[in-house]
C-alpha cells in the first residue's frame, strides 16, 4: 500500500540552476549597475563644475574608458548568459535573465551614445 507513495530521488532527478546562467545574471546585473554609477558621476561632475568633462579632459577620458569597460563585461555576462541557455537538463531562469539585462545594457549603451552624437552635433 505504501509502496506506491515511495519516491526515489534517483529515479526522479532534480534539475538544477546552471551556474553559467547566474554567473551571467550576477555579471550583467553588476555591470548595468556600474554603468548607471558612472553615467551619475558624469552627471553630477557635469552639473556641479560646468566644463570639467571638456573633449580632452583625463577626467572624461577615464569616464569613457570604465563605461566602455563595463560594455566589454556586460558582453561577457551576455555570452555567459547564451551559453547557460544551450546546457540541457539545467533551469533556464537565470540564463535568460542574464541575456535579456545583456541585451538592456547595449541597447543602452547604443542609446547613451547616439545621445552624445547628437547632443555634440
Amino acid at each position: 500500500m505504501y509502496d506506491d507513495y515511495y519516491y526515489d530521488p534517483e529515479q526522479y532527478p532534480v534539475a538544477k540552476h546552471s551556474r553559467l546562467g547566474i554567473a551571467s545574471f550576477l555579471i550583467t546585473l553588476g555591470s548595468g549597475m556600474l554603468a548607471f554609477v558612472i553615467v551619475l558621476i558624469a552627471g553630477i561632475l557635469e552639473e556641479t563644475k560646468p566644463g570639467t568633462l571638456d573633449d580632452d579632459s583625463p577626467l572624461s577620458i577615464g569616464l569613457f574608458l570604465a563605461l566602455v569597460g563595463t560594455l566589454g563585461v556586460d558582453l561577457l555576462g551576455l555570452v555567459l548568459g547564451i551559453v547557460g541557455l544551450c546546457l540541457p537538463g539545467r533551469i533556464k531562469v537565470f540564463a535568460i535573465l542574464g541575456v535579456v539585462i545583456g541585451i538592456l545594457g547595449l541597447v543602452g549603451f547604443v542609446c547613451l551614445m547616439i545621445l552624445g552624437m547628437i547632443a555634440n552635433a
